[in-house]
């Protein structure tokens, strides 16, 4: 894994990259696209999701249970601290 340090859109992410969230480290995998008519509304790129591996939990960040399940999803507009980048 590169360690990088950049802000990227939900569109700019790939498998394998590591993010910071809220106090909270994943791994991105398992990329989705979603087109359907709502997704083409909010955005004509549609909406993107991934399921993560939870690689560091900090205490006081989300409760933990959350971020053993979490997903990372949205538009071009939203933006993500990536931190790794396989």
């Amino acid at each position: 894994m590169d360690r990088v340090e950049m802000i990227v859109n939900t569109h700019g992410l790939q498998e394998g990259d590591v993010v910071k969230y809220y106090g909270c480290i994943f791994k991105l995998r398992d990329k989705r696209v979603f087109s359907g008519p709502r997704d083409i509304e909010c955005d004509p790129q549609g909406t993107v999701s991934f399921r993560t591996d939870l690689v560091h939990w900090e205490e006081g960040s989300m409760p933990l249970g959350w971020a053993e399940t979490w997903s990372i999803q949205g538009n071009s507009r939203a933006t993500w601290r990536v931190i790794g980048r396989d």
